[in-house]
């Protein structure tokens, strides 16, 4: 783990302290991380943008930093044809999933269902959108409609995912690698995110990731795909190759055997 000395710790959201995190814990965190900063052989990061902020901080460690970014069991994610769909045959689901407690979540479904879908449904009257995750808030509750289902937790998301008409993920406030959004694509779905969440993936349009930062322009993405379910689908069978060459966790956990290598085996017989 490592915090940035800055002196205090914030939260992404209000921007305000973490809570029960004091002054004195922030810096107590920071010595310990400049101790193990020096003190690792290597140190690893999801990004490689967090590998340059990190480096910013402490530029003796450069040469022992790595991004190992997330990954996704592509084995468990993938279609399946005696998978079910858990939707009427009439509708076209949009589905987003995630905890439903999560702040950046409840922002994003927010947005969607009530600056997108309206105007969604203006040209396909058979959208409807599915917030598929546990513990949803009350304020996901509260956007349960005639054309919103919230399921709260479900036994299998892959049904959701696979059957969808297109995934969502409409996230302002997350940054960095989602997993939902992998998985999304592992089970050969096109997704339309933000360009914050498609740049930390690296995947382009046509590999899966459809960028879109405003209200208007999730729409005319989603109408893109919908008038073409060809496209769509070839976009979704480019976005499971994406995710097989990359970002398979058998490929990511291979690149720490040269380090782990390095740990004498009497110090590994301890570990």
């Amino acid at each position: 783990m490592w915090i940035p000395p800055s002196g205090r710790s914030t939260h992404p959201i209000t921007a305000g302290p973490c809570p029960g995190c004091t002054a004195e814990k922030a810096e107590n965190c920071c010595a310990a991380s400049a101790r193990w900063r020096i003190q690792a052989q290597q140190s690893f990061f999801v990004t490689p943008n967090e590998c340059e902020l990190f480096l910013g901080q402490a530029p003796e460690s450069r040469g022992r930093v790595q991004a190992l970014s997330n990954g996704v069991d592509a084995g468990f994610f993938q279609p399946d044809s005696a998978r079910q769909s858990p939707f009427g045959a009439s509708e076209i689901p949009i589905v987003f999933t995630g905890a439903m407690d999560y702040w950046p979540n409840i922002d994003g479904v927010s947005w969607f269902a009530k600056d997108m879908l309206p105007a969604l449904r203006q040209r396909w009257p058979q959208a409807r959108f599915y917030i598929v995750g546990r513990s949803p808030s009350d304020a996901v509750r509260a956007l349960a409609a005639q054309d919103v289902v919230v399921t709260g937790t479900v036994p299998d998301v892959r049904p959701y995912l696979q059957h969808a008409s297109v995934v969502v993920a409409p996230l302002r406030v997350a940054r960095g690698i989602q997993n939902k959004i992998l998985e999304a694509m592992a089970m050969g779905q096109a997704v339309v995110t933000v360009g914050s969440c498609a740049e930390a993936i690296g995947a382009q349009p046509d590999q899966g990731l459809v960028r879109a930062d405003t209200a208007p322009a999730f729409v005319e993405a989603l109408h893109g795909l919908l008038a073409d379910a060809g496209r769509s689908r070839q976009i979704g069978n480019r976005a499971r190759e994406f995710v097989l060459k990359g970002y398979s966790w058998q490929a990511h956990l291979a690149g720490l055997d040269v380090h782990l290598g390095r740990v004498p085996v009497a110090e590994a017989g301890r570990a």
